[in-house]
C-alpha cells in the first residue's frame, strides 16, 4: 500500500521519465508525421504472475518486399521490412509513460522479459491524433490485451480541479464501488460509507471509469465490493496537491487474496 510520501515521489519519477522519452522520441526530426501531431500509447502491466514484461510496437507492412534485416529504433522507420518502432518493459502494478506512437497498422507484441516468442501478438491501428492505454491482464492463465483510447486532450486540466477516475484491472474482483471520503472519516469508515453515495459504482473488470473533479485536497479513498457497504477491500489516503489527470489502478495479488491500487498520471508532458 502506498504511503504519501512514497505517493509523491511515484508522480514525480512518471513525469520525470515522460519528460526524457519525450525527449528522445518527440525531438530530433524523426520521420513519425507532422510536428502537430499527437498520436501516443502507454502500457499498464496488470498480469499479477509476471514481475515485468516487455510491450513491443511493431510496424508490419504488407509482405511485398522481404528484403532486408529487422531493425530496432525508438522512433518510426521507413524501412518495409518488420522492425520494432518502441519496446517498453514494465513492472507489475506500473504503467509506462505516455510515447509517440506512428499512425498506421501496427502490431503489438507482449512477451515475458526472458522469452523470444511473444504470449500476444495482436494487431493496432493508430489513428491521426489519437490516444491509447494498453493493459494487459491474466485471466485463467491465458494473458489477455485490452485497449483504451482515450478521449482527453493530454495537456494539464484548464480548470482548478483534480481529475481522478478509476480502471479495474482485477480479475478476483468482476465490479467494484469507490468511494471518496474526507480524511477526517480515517477511523470511521465503516460508518462513514453506510449512508455514502460511490463516486464509482460498478466498474467491471477491465472498465476504465469515467473522471470525478474535485479541488486539490488530501481523501481518502476505497473500494468495496458492487454493492456492498461492508465487503471492503482497500482503502488508502492520498494527497492531491496539484491540476492535473490521474488514474487509480485496482490489480489482482499474485495471491489472488485482495486488490491493490497504484496512483499513474494521465498527463502527457511535452518535452517543448
Amino acid at each position: 500500500m502506498l504511503t504519501k510520501s512514497r505517493w509523491k515521489k511515484n508522480i514525480v519519477s512518471f513525469s520525470t521519465l515522460a519528460l526524457l522519452m519525450a525527449s528522445c522520441l518527440g525531438g530530433g526530426g524523426g520521420s513519425g508525421g507532422s510536428e502537430n501531431s499527437r498520436e501516443r500509447i502507454r502500457f499498464i502491466n496488470g498480469d499479477p504472475n509476471s514481475k515485468s514484461l516487455v510491450f513491443e510496437l511493431v510496424y508490419a507492412p504488407p509482405a511485398s518486399n522481404s528484403s532486408g534485416s529487422n531493425s530496432t529504433t525508438t522512433n518510426t522507420t521507413s524501412s518495409n521490412t518488420e522492425s520494432d518502432l518502441l519496446n517498453a518493459e514494465v513492472l507489475f502494478s506500473e504503467s509506462s509513460p505516455f510515447l509517440d506512437a506512428p499512425e498506421g497498422n501496427l502490431k503489438i507484441r507482449v512477451r515475458e522479459p526472458k522469452s523470444i516468442l511473444p504470449a500476444i501478438d495482436s494487431a493496432l491501428k493508430i489513428n491521426s491524433n489519437e490516444i491509447y492505454t494498453v493493459s494487459v491482464t491474466r485471466e485463467n492463465d491465458d494473458l489477455v490485451i485490452t485497449t483504451n483510447k482515450e478521449s482527453f486532450d493530454l495537456r494539464p486540466p484548464q480548470s482548478s480541479n483534480v481529475n481522478l477516475r478509476a480502471i479495474n484491472l482485477s480479475e478476483d474482483n468482476p465490479s467494484i464501488d469507490i468511494y471518496l471520503l474526507d480524511t477526517s472519516f480515517k477511523d470511521q469508515i465503516s460508518t462513514a460509507i453506510k449512508d455514502a453515495t460511490p463516486a464509482v459504482s460498478a466498474l467491471a473488470f477491465k472498465a476504465f471509469g469515467s473522471y470525478v473533479a474535485f479541488k486539490p485536497t488530501d481523501l481518502i479513498l476505497v473500494s468495496t465490493l458492487a454493492g456492498s457497504k461492508t465487503k471492503i477491500l482497500s482503502k488508502k489516503q492520498l494527497s492531491f496537491g496539484s491540476v492535473d489527470r490521474f488514474s487509480t489502478v485496482f490489480f489482482s495479488l499474485p495471491k489472488g487474496v485482495n486488490s491493490s491500487e497504484s496512483i499513474i498520471t494521465d498527463t502527457y508532458q511535452d518535452s517543448e
